[in-house]
């Protein structure tokens, strides 16, 4: 008889009622045996996803190894931290503690897989022991740049990356044991640990050569690329100021230096454009790695963008115009 090595698959869930319908037939079309998976939800909403779930375990929890669907009110520790992404990594730390097996896949409610997708991540582990993490690409209907950036480089098939998200992507649960939980106490969790994963001497891999479908959630895309940096820039400076003072008091340094820069623009383009280079030398070494492609033009702007909009709060908490 053939073994198959156990898979817990984490999912957290919030008010995903219009694609959880699509996410839980694709769930359930996995193609590998059942009864070698546990599945764990973490689930926030407070629409209908809640029903969706629960009756999708009350349908078929006889046939995995088990089901488990966990309110976010059943823990009281569930801190609630000023952006999204930290929530997620502490769902997805309650997955982990709720973990069997060997393996743990992460996946994303808005993320439409395929019923080979644990096959063939397993067969890729197989190909070296030093494999920590391997990731499948998934991109949004609507693509943005880096979407067909991406895309473009699907001919490379499985590569080796510095990190990848957590909507696809499979951990060696004693690789997971040895670097520890998703760190819930800070911004950019995706990116974090990989690098902790890449000190104990293990690889991240992603596969290009798979594409699944994202869903975009409800009001991800509303108002235009000033009014939804203007909310995230809000986000990100409250938890910097809140969590990290060494880093606001950089922040404040940097974007200073480079409003200035933007004025003095009228003289040189040389400060302005060394700044620029800097600053996203920085953020794709620390988030998003050197190896992918970008677009100057749109960093320039997209630079320029972020000053403004940090200032914008800066100067409403300063004036105290407004408390965020």
């Amino acid at each position: 008889m053939q073994s198959y090595p156990f898979i817990t698959i984490g999912i957290p869930t919030k008010n995903a009622i219009k694609y959880i319908p699509r996410f839980l037939d694709a769930l359930y079309a996995i193609s590998y045996p059942k009864k070698s998976q546990r599945i764990v939800f973490i689930d926030a909403s407070d629409d209908e996803t809640y029903s969706f779930i629960t009756e999708f375990k009350e349908e078929h929890n006889n046939e995995y190894e088990s089901i488990l669907v966990i309110r976010e009110v059943e823990f009281p520790t569930y801190r609630l931290y000023p952006l999204a992404l930290q929530r997620l990594s502490q769902a997805r730390n309650i997955c982990i503690a709720n973990a069997i097996g060997d393996f743990f896949l992460s996946l994303d409610c808005d993320v439409i897989i395929e019923p080979d997708v644990i096959t063939k991540l397993l067969n890729y582990f197989k190909t070296s022991t030093k494999i920590g993490a391997i990731g499948i690409s998934y991109y949004r209907t609507k693509r943005s740049f880096f979407d067909k950036v991406m895309l473009s480089q699907g001919k490379q098939g499985l590569r080796r990356v510095n990190s990848t998200g957590l909507g696809c992507t499979m951990f060696k649960m004693d690789i997971l044991k040895l670097v520890g939980n998703f760190d819930e106490s800070r911004w950019g969790i995706d990116t974090e640990i990989y690098q902790r994963i890449k000190r104990q001497g293990y690889e991240t891999y992603l596969d290009f050569a798979t594409i699944y479908e994202h869903i975009s959630s409800p009001g991800d895309d509303k108002g235009n690329i000033f009014q939804r940096l203007l909310k995230h820039s809000g986000q990100r400076y409250a938890e910097i100021k809140k969590n990290r003072p060494l880093g606001y008091i950089r922040q404040i340094i940097f974007f200073s230096a480079y409003l200035v820069s933007i004025v003095f623009v009228i003289v040189s383009y040389i400060p302005l454009l060394i700044l620029t280079i800097i600053g996203f030398i920085f953020y794709f070494i620390k988030a998003r790695g050197i190896n992918r492609l970008i677009n100057p033009a749109y960093f320039f702007v997209v630079g320029i963008l972020m000053t403004l909009s940090f200032y914008y709060h800066f100067l409403r908490d300063l004036f105290s115009l407004e408390e965020y």
